[in-house]
C-alpha cells in the first residue's frame, strides 16, 4: 500500500477500556455464598491503587434452584449491587433483572480508574427464606503511572 504525502500513517494506540493493553491483568472473580433473611452480603470485592485503571466487562449473577422452584421466589427477593467505594455505581447499583449466569457472564462496561473499591453484593429482602447466591466479574486492570 503506498504511503500518503507525509508518509506511512501512524498507529492508532488501542483504547485500554476497550482493548486490553500489554501489561493488563485480567480478571475473573466469582463466589458463592448462602444468604439469609435480611442479610447483605459482599460476592465479589477488588480493589485498585491510586496508579491502576480497569474494566467490567462481565456480569453473572444468579440463585441455586435448590430446593426446586427456590430460583424464581429468589430473583423477587434478592436485589444485586455494584457499588464503586461504597457507592451505587449509575447503571448496576440496582439490579433485580437477570443480567448474565455465574457460568456464562453477561456483557457490562463500567469504566475504572484509580483508588476504587468494587464490590458486587446480593441482599436478601425476605423474611425467612435463605438462598445460595452465585456472583461473577470479569475484566483487567493495568498500571497508569
Amino acid at each position: 500500500m503506498p504511503a500518503g504525502p507525509a508518509g506511512p500513517s501512524p498507529a492508532v494506540p488501542a483504547d485500554p477500556y476497550v482493548t486490553p493493553p500489554l501489561n493488563a491483568d485480567p480478571y475473573d472473580r466469582f463466589s458463592s455464598r448462602s444468604v439469609g433473611p435480611g442479610v447483605t452480603v459482599t460476592l465479589v470485592d477488588i480493589s485498585l491503587s491510586a496508579e491502576e485503571a480497569g474494566v467490567i466487562v462481565g456480569w453473572g449473577h444468579e440463585i441455586a434452584d435448590d430446593p426446586p422452584g427456590t430460583a424464581a421466589a429468589g430473583f423477587k427477593d434478592c436485589k444485586w449491587r455494584l457499588l464503586l467505594n461504597g457507592v451505587p455505581h449509575r447503571d448496576y447499583g440496582l439490579v433485580e433483572d437477570q443480567i448474565g449466569q455465574s457460568y456464562l457472564p453477561g456483557p457490562v462496561w463500567v469504566k475504572l480508574r484509580g483508588s476504587v473499591r468494587i464490590q458486587m453484593t446480593v441482599e436478601n429482602t425476605s423474611g425467612s427464606a435463605t438462598y445460595i447466591c452465585f456472583g461473577r466479574l470479569q475484566g483487567w486492570t493495568w498500571r497508569i503511572a
